[in-house]
């Protein structure tokens, strides 16, 4: 069934700003796409950011570990105690999944094409055929590509460039072979009764 949104007129100039600050929320997952496309052309060309040869990435890399230990510290504060609790690979396998979808709709904004708000179903459907076939096929030819043209080329790249683009690659492949997988209806009671729940 379709959902109402309100007029475009009806929010004020505060409303809209503070709309867009929490609408950038949805796309940080773009920030993928701009580091395949960066990854891409370090690959293919001769020009390597300098933080990735001076040491400055390890800085980075310590401070990603530091951001990790918050992360834990604070889900001591969730509301699900243990069940929330570690590394949420999950969703970030998620976000990898879905971001070439959240470019396709962001452009969609950008061109002002309006479709109408369905609500999810919530009953098995069928899928479009091989959506993730078709959104991370094109990302591994391309991560090759690059890889290729860089070799033939000649150009020496840290070791490090080769193994984000490896993991990326492999990640892809592995969301493509997910096609093939068969998985439980969207709602399954069966499945809600094995979970652990509030009493």
């Amino acid at each position: 069934m379709p959902c109402l949104s309100a007029p475009r007129g009806a929010l004020t100039t505060h409303e809209r700003v503070l709309g867009l600050l929490h609408g950038l929320s949805y796309v940080q997952g773009l920030t993928t796409g701009v580091g395949v496309g960066l990854l891409a052309f370090m690959l293919a060309s001769r020009v390597v950011p300098q933080f990735m040869t001076d040491g400055t990435l390890w800085w980075g890399v310590g401070l990603a570990a530091v951001l990790r230990g918050t992360d834990c510290y604070r889900q001591r504060f969730f509301l699900g105690g243990r069940t929330e609790w570690g590394l949420h690979w999950r969703a970030g396998l998620l976000q990898l999944a879905k971001w070439p979808y959240l470019g396709l709709a962001l452009l969609e904004v950008l061109f002002d094409r309006h479709y109408p708000c369905w609500v999810t179903p919530k009953v098995r459907a069928p899928a479009p055929p091989r959506m993730v076939v078709r959104a991370h096929l094109p990302i591994v030819a391309l991560l090759v590509l690059a890889w290729t043209v860089g070799a033939v080329v000649g150009h020496s790249r840290p070791l490090l460039l080769y193994l984000g683009a490896a993991e990326l690659v492999l990640a892809s492949l592995t969301l493509i072979w997910t096609e093939w997988w068969t998985f439980p209806a969207p709602y399954d009671k069966r499945l809600w009764e094995r979970q652990p729940h509030g009493g």
